[in-house]
């Protein structure tokens, strides 16, 4: 016997409430595709603009350290670089890597997969994401002096030590090329395109004893004779100070101040206008003032004069900026090893590192006029037809408004409160000078 009424039978088979719960059951999968799509996608933009960050990386990497290597070793370069920089995390393993190398370009792309979330439920279980990059090889040829305080301030706090770690320091254990001389070096394998030179100063630069020998003062007739751009005492009253150098193979190598105001000018030196000339000057006692190394992408002379610099003496800035301008200038000394002004292709660019104020020029001023030479010469440096781009870097003391007003810009002026940070500011020097562009 039913236990169920025939009107309650009825009424039961015609009830129809539940199909709303079974209708919007139905329509939620959808729902929640769609919405769970939107995180799924947010998911796969920030993994593609970390997949795009590291194959701009390495593909500006490859252009930059890469030129010279076999197409074999530049993909290893390739793959090995990517792996390091890319954050994999919520990606589906190694990326893949495709590279394609012409004399100008490098093109480099990379496809990687994420495991979707929400959208299986619209059947889609995997999204796939990519990253495309251009880099173009730089051809540009690079001039770069490196003005360089050697004063006895220098030897306090470690400046020195850090600074020479900045310039030349390979990891022995690593081999990895923190210092910046040997990354130029680096870049330099494929074809030479960066030359250095050294400028280390106190109150005055050391051009070498090399330069006192048979090819620079000689002896004819049993009267002496030297370089037409140089000034011995004796040679007429600008050459008659205290100091001022005798015409004889005693000479030690150093060079103080022209006569003002040439000191801070551009003027080639002339034999017959004796104030143009460079004054020859009697090395301080005890000098341990470095020579002037011209412009090279020889690593072993570059390195030698970096390792030979020693802290002493006192203070010229002007008389920094006014070699740093001679090294890179064509002519003039033996020492303008640079482009002619106007060479197509070529990038000239001075650095010039101090710890302190000025303290002592040739004429003894007083260190407000010898700020004044200074501003006065680097205005002459950054107004050459050479075009040199100027960097200026304060350790820890100095006089920052001078410095600051010297560079080329105020994103040209490096501040350092430490010397650890010497090589900080050295880096990003580099990178700033040598940095290459994406073409897209």
């Amino acid at each position: 016997m039913s236990i169920l009424k025939p009107g309650i039978a009825r009424r039961f088979c015609r009830d129809e409430r539940g199909n709303v719960v079974m209708m919007f059951a139905l329509a939620l999968l959808p729902m929640l595709g769609f919405v769970g799509s939107a995180v799924d996608y947010s998911r796969a933009t920030m993994i593609k603009g970390r997949l795009q960050a590291a194959v701009d990386a390495t593909a500006l990497k490859l252009t930059r350290d890469g030129e010279s290597l076999s197409d074999k070793d530049r993909q290893a370069m390739a793959t090995r670089y990517f792996n390091a920089v890319f954050d994999k995390q919520d990606t589906q393993g190694v990326a893949k890597l495709a590279l394609t190398t012409t004399d100008q370009t490098v093109t480099l792309s990379a496809n990687t997969s994420l495991d979707a979330v929400f959208m299986p439920l619209l059947g889609i279980d995997k999204m796939d994401v990519g990253a495309r990059a251009v880099s173009t090889f730089d051809k540009t040829k690079i001039e770069l002096a490196l003005v360089l305080d050697n004063t006895g301030s220098m030897a306090w706090s470690g400046k020195m030590t850090a600074l020479k770690n900045a310039l030349v320091t390979t990891d022995p254990v690593t081999a990895k090329k923190t210092g910046i001389l040997p990354q130029i070096a680096g870049m330099n394998a494929a074809k030479p395109r960066i030359k250095v030179a050294i400028v280390p100063f106190d109150t005055q630069v050391n051009v070498g004893t090399s330069y006192a020998g048979a090819n620079f003062v000689w002896k004819t007739g049993g009267k002496y004779k030297h370089a037409d751009w140089l000034g011995f005492k004796g040679d007429g009253p600008d050459f008659n100070f205290s100091g001022a150098a005798t015409l004889n193979d005693k000479w030690t190598g150093c060079i103080t101040d022209r006569q003002n105001p040439k000191d801070t000018s551009a003027v080639n030196p002339v034999s017959s206008q004796p104030e143009t000339l460079y004054p020859a000057a009697d090395c301080p006692k005890g000098s341990k003032l470095g020579t002037l190394q011209p412009l090279t992408d020889d690593q072993t002379l570059l390195t030698n004069a970096v390792n030979a610099m020693q802290p002493a003496g006192k203070t010229n800035v002007a008389i920094g900026f006014h070699w740093g301008l001679r090294v890179l200038q064509n002519g003039a000394t033996p020492f303008g090893l640079g482009s002619p002004s106007g060479t197509m292709g070529v990038k000239k660019y001075l650095v010039l590192l101090t710890d302190g104020d000025n303290t002592q020029n040739r004429f003894d001023d007083p260190a407000y006029k010898i700020d004044d030479r200074t501003k006065a010469m680097c205005g002459v440096v950054k107004a050459a037809s050479d075009n040199i781009t100027v960097y200026t870097v304060r350790v820890i003391e100095g006089n920052k408004d001078l410095l600051q007003g010297c560079a080329s810009s105020t994103k040209n002026y490096y501040e350092v409160n430490s010397s650890n940070d010497i090589a900080k500011a050295f880096q990003a020097i580099l990178d700033d000078i040598t940095g290459i562009r994406l073409a897209s």
